[in-house]
């Protein structure tokens, strides 16, 4: 076999295997992709056991800020759904929401578990992507 067919046999079997690669779409969800569903807040069940393991929460502590979770999922869903078109309405109506949110599970958490909350938040706000930046690539 000569050089130029060789050459041309590689090519080819490269060009197949991209274009079957391309063909295959998005991992179902749980694989691979970063986890979560893109464009979807996580459960109320996420977010406490996430919030019991960083802060270690007491079950007492868990009990009072479960149903304010709730109430705040709720209250996202509603303002989604009846959200006018107005962008920067509903963000700030969301921002007010989740400051709420915040002033009301801090009132239940001792200082040492404000201070670690407070440095999650920073952390958190350190990672977003800034206005017009988009989302990360996957």
């Amino acid at each position: 076999m000569n050089w130029k067919t060789l050459l041309l046999t590689l090519f080819m079997a490269l060009a197949t295997v991209v274009f079957a690669l391309a063909q295959q779409g998005p991992p179902p969800d749980g694989e691979g992709g970063g986890g979560g569903q893109r464009g979807k807040a996580p459960s109320v069940e996420d977010r406490l056991e996430r919030m019991r393991k960083d802060l270690d929460l007491t079950d007492d502590q868990v009990a009072k800020i479960k149903p304010i979770l709730e109430d705040m999922q709720k209250q996202m869903e509603s303002l989604r759904e009846n959200s006018s078109g107005d962008r920067e309405q509903s963000m700030e109506a969301m921002k007010k929401l989740m400051d709420s949110e915040e002033e009301k599970i801090s009132a239940l958490l001792t200082d040492e578990q404000k201070t670690k909350l407070a440095e999650m938040k920073k952390e958190r706000e350190k990672n977003r992507p800034g206005p017009g930046q988009g989302r990360p690539p996957r």
